[in-house]
């Protein structure tokens, strides 16, 4: 009877023992768990904060190449038009038969001089009558070519625009090149003319990035002189 109860007491304790173990392994593990995912939790909010700076870092690392890029490619341009220009009146020079100073327009089959002194309206196209010729008539075809070579070779911050060959003097608001060719109004800049305060005389202005434009015949003003 004695070995029953003992043996009894023994497996009741043993059972105790391991209820214990088993509920400390729990409470072990349920901590271990709400740690764990915790854990996690943070480590997944961390990344994603990561994530979110380091796109908003790159679209505007972007941006700013974009930017870059797009003012080297204006300044490329530029530089050809430039180097284009160039090349056209050095071939001019040597294929036309031009008198000294004067360059061949191959294009049109004539000869021009862009005279850097600064004269009025009439006293630009004296100038280029004694030199057998006349201030310039332009056309639609060599517009942008003679305003590139006007912003190329303007140089005076007081004679910085380009006297050519037009005028409304003879009637009021109708404008003609001296080769009788009515002008279009392809050849003005917006605005223009503007016929304010008796301008009669056109030239190229630096203000209208060198599109047509009316103005006091009396201003000093470079000017390009035309002949056969």
């Amino acid at each position: 009877m004695r070995m029953i109860i003992a043996f009894s007491l023994l497996f009741l304790l043993h059972q105790l023992t391991t209820w214990d173990a088993y509920a400390a392994l729990q409470g072990s593990t349920g901590r271990s768990v709400s740690l764990f995912l915790g854990d996690s939790v943070c480590q997944r909010s961390i990344q994603e904060n990561i994530t979110n700076v380091t796109k908003k870092a790159c679209a505007e690392k972007a941006d700013e190449q974009y930017t870059y890029m797009l003012t080297k490619l204006e300044t490329l341009e530029k530089k050809v038009s430039d180097i284009s220009l160039a090349l056209s009146i050095k071939q001019g020079s040597v294929i036309g038969q031009c008198l000294p100073g004067y360059t061949y327009y191959q294009q049109d089959k004539f000869c021009y001089k862009f005279h850097l002194e600064c004269r009025s309206w009439l006293q630009a196209r004296e100038i280029c009558q004694e030199e057998g010729g006349d201030l310039i008539s332009l056309r639609e075809g060599n517009i942008n070519f003679f305003s590139n070579l006007a912003r190329l070779k303007s140089n005076k911050a007081d004679c910085n625009s380009v006297w050519v060959g037009t005028t409304d003097s003879t009637r009021e608001g109708q404008w003609f090149w001296l080769n009788g060719v009515e002008i279009g109004s392809v050849f003005w800049a917006p605005g223009q003319p503007d016929n304010c305060n008796s301008k009669n005389c056109g030239n190229l202005a630096e203000l209208n990035d060198f599109k047509m434009n009316d103005d006091d015949c009396n201003r000093k003003l470079h000017f390009i002189c035309q002949k056969a």
